[in-house]
């Protein structure tokens, strides 16, 4: 009997409350292995003594997973930081003469986590090291080097799901690359771009694999890092294994929508995801508003960094626009499922996976005709300008008042989505693991 090939990812993102992006990357990656048939590790960094007994560490991991925050998620990227906190300081440079060891952990099911399932995907054993993360961006700045770890037993492959400091010694590391938004358009992050470059540039040369999730990422990448077309592969990414896409959802969902939101099908336009300047929320808005239509905007995602005009416009226009910041798996389902449309006009995406979102439960999408939006949505959307406000009114106007043009944009949405089905995502990947 062969066997399985053993996957660890990292589980930098997995734990955080509201989720992000590269957050449901990682759990749908991980998913998919499963479901393919690997055998799955994650690696995680919560700070708990490896001398508990089995049972208690187990409850102590889940504790600390379910108290992670984006404070505690996101690496600090100035120096000082680090000075000012010797422990990070000391314990790189230990690091640098002695590489951490991690051994597996397995769980015995002790602890009820119905309620993770949603943040995690389902894994075969853990790997943990405190504030490993932390330290791997310490480590970075201080050597420019990657944080060199020992994983037992040895993972075949390492795959960390964004940029991250460090590889697993003796075994294929691959790293997803996203997007170049820090360098493309270095106005709309808080990256600090040199720490940026920097990780980039060592990770391409070190790397066994560079993973992707459109032609436009991946024509990015190999571009403006001079690399051989052949280093960069493109998995693209599918829906949620979790997906609840059920008919027989249907009557619940709509309950759902008028008794927690105040709203029937089809009365509102939809937008997801955190209010940053990339998501090019001004300009949806001033555009909605110009549009003047009968049906009501609706934005679910968390204000982000440089929202303050955002903030204002959300407050003067109550009457025509619902801000709900964020909302459960189960909320946003029963708002995509029944919105007018998707309103995504975003400055830059590496996927776009709000658009896909809505394609795969026949939903009209509106979205930008740049990046990487063009090529997810095919010829299944209105495609305008991100920059012009006059194209988003004019398109939020078809889809208010023309009916057959979205009964159109519906079929060919779920006839699109079909190109990125679960079953394609898993064949890609089995490909890209696979590949030698």
């Amino acid at each position: 009997m062969t066997k399985k090939q053993h996957v660890c990812i990292d589980g930098l993102n997995l734990s955080l409350s509201k989720g992000t992006g590269i957050a449901t990357y990682a759990r749908n990656l991980g998913d998919y292995l499963q479901k393919t048939g690997y055998s799955l590790s994650i690696l995680f960094d919560k700070k708990i003594n490896d001398k508990f007994p089995d049972v208690l560490y187990e409850a102590v991991f889940y504790d600390a997973l379910n108290k992670a925050s984006e404070k505690e998620r996101r690496p600090r990227e100035s120096m000082v930081h680090y000075f000012l906190i010797p422990f990070y300081f000391i314990k790189s440079l230990l690091y640098f003469i002695r590489p951490p060891k991690i051994k597996q952990r397995s769980f015995s099911g002790v602890v009820e986590n119905e309620d993770m399932k949603n943040k995690l995907p389902t894994f075969n054993t853990v790997y943990n090291s405190g504030s490993l993360y932390r330290l791997a961006q310490c480590y970075f700045m201080l050597f420019r080097r990657l944080l060199p770890i020992k994983l037992s037993p040895t993972p075949d492959i390492m795959h960390w799901t964004c940029p991250i400091p460090i590889r697993v010694v003796g075994a294929k590391n691959y790293y997803t690359i996203h997007d170049l938004i820090p360098l493309r358009l270095p106005y709309t992050t808080q990256d600090n771009k040199k720490f940026f470059y920097d990780l980039i540039q060592k990770i391409v040369h070190s790397a066994d694999k560079l993973v992707t999730v459109s032609e436009f990422s991946r024509h990015d990448i190999i571009n403006y890092l001079s690399l051989p077309e052949e280093k960069v592969i493109n998995a693209y990414q599918s829906i949620s294994l979790h997906s609840r896409s059920s008919p027989d959802d249907k009557t619940f969902l709509e309950n759902q929508l008028r008794g927690q939101f105040g709203l029937s099908p089809k009365s509102y336009f939809l937008f997801v995801g955190a209010i940053e300047p990339k998501k090019n929320v001004i300009r949806l808005l001033e555009g909605f508003m110009s549009a003047n239509v009968a049906e009501k905007l609706v934005i679910a995602g968390p204000l982000a960094w440089q929202s303050e005009k955002e903030r204002e416009m959300l407050k003067k226009y109550t009457d025509r626009v619902i801000y709900l910041n964020y909302v459960t798996d189960y909320a946003l389902h029963a708002l995509m499922s029944h919105a007018k449309a998707l309103l995504f006009p975003s400055l830059y995406e590496g996927f776009g996976l709000p658009v896909l979102e809505a394609m795969s439960r026949g939903v009209p999408v509106m979205t930008s005709n740049v990046t990487s939006l063009p090529e997810i949505a095919g010829d299944a959307a209105l495609l305008v300008s991100p920059y012009d406000i006059a194209q988003i009114a004019d398109a939020i106007r078809q889809l208010a008042t023309n009916d057959k043009l979205c009964d159109e944009l519906s079929k060919k949405g779920l006839a699109r989505a079909q190109h990125f089905s679960r079953q394609a995502y898993a064949e890609r990947l089995k490909s890209t693991y696979d590949q030698r």
